[in-house]
């Protein structure tokens, strides 16, 4: 009995123990929220004895913020606790009730912004929303396809790329930042599309060459319209790509 006493009086000293309490939060792999957001997210309070936190409960608060994607809570004694996590990052925005809703690759709202000039990310038109709470995603299923688009390109295209129009029948129509239209056709072998799009742009940016419209519906037969070049310059084609100058 007297070694029972014990060991409760020594779990009692640990549990109240001011050498247990928290002096660091560590945060590890956050890069949109700062290390204070995910501090006031996880509902721990410096000082609070490290033994009496419940990891557990912690990392479901971290989860519950839908920029995050993945959440480890660790403690480090004698006094640091530590967070790592992993985010999601969007790749389309959606307008919905004069608002934008940022989209990660599974569709999922991640954020609503109101103004969106900074984020680098393209618009989607073509498909029509009221009201999307950010942790849900949208029910239309012409938005696979686009998401499938707007994950392909990268971080480099989404830059280069304004507007994602998906249609009625499922077929994706781009606009570069500068008006250019980029027929891409039904969201398959958007890998070869893609490429062959992102190839396009750097030639057309390095050449000077102004194009009307370009069709990568066949990547292996692109087609680049420009009233300026009849032909293709020197250097242009690709030993497996055949470049075609004229009218849609």
């Amino acid at each position: 009995m007297s070694l029972v006493i014990v060991i409760a009086l020594g779990a009692s000293l640990f549990l109240t123990s001011t050498a247990f309490g928290i002096r660091d939060i560590v945060v590890v792999g956050s890069v949109r929220l700062t290390s204070p957001e995910i501090v006031e997210l996880t509902g721990v309070e410096l000082g609070t004895n490290l033994l009496k936190i419940p990891t557990g409960k912690v990392r479901d608060r971290l989860l519950a913020c839908p920029v995050i994607a993945e959440a480890t809570v660790s403690r480090k004694f004698p006094s640091s606790l530590i967070i790592r996590v992993s985010e999601r990052h969007g790749v389309a925005l959606l307008p919905a009730s004069g608002r934008f809703l940022e989209l990660d690759s599974s569709g999922l709202c991640i954020a609503e912004h109101q103004y969106v000039s900074a984020l680098g990310l393209p618009l989607v038109s073509g498909i029509v929303l009221e009201e999307l709470a950010p942790g849900t995603r949208p029910a239309d299923e012409r938005l696979a396809g686009v998401l499938l688009c707007a994950d392909a390109l990268g971080v480099a295209g989404r830059l280069q790329v304004a507007e994602i129009h998906i249609g009625d029948a499922g077929e994706l129509l781009l606009y570069t930042r500068e008006g250019t239209p980029v027929y891409l056709g039904p969201p398959d072998d958007l890998e070869d599309k893609i490429v062959a799009l992102l190839g396009i742009l750097l030639d057309l940016e390095e050449s000077g060459i102004e194009a009307t419209y370009i069709d990568v519906r066949y990547p292996r037969y692109p087609v680049v319209g420009s009233p300026d070049a009849p032909a293709p310059p020197q250097g242009w084609i690709d030993p497996d790509i055949y470049v075609i100058f004229g009218e849609p």
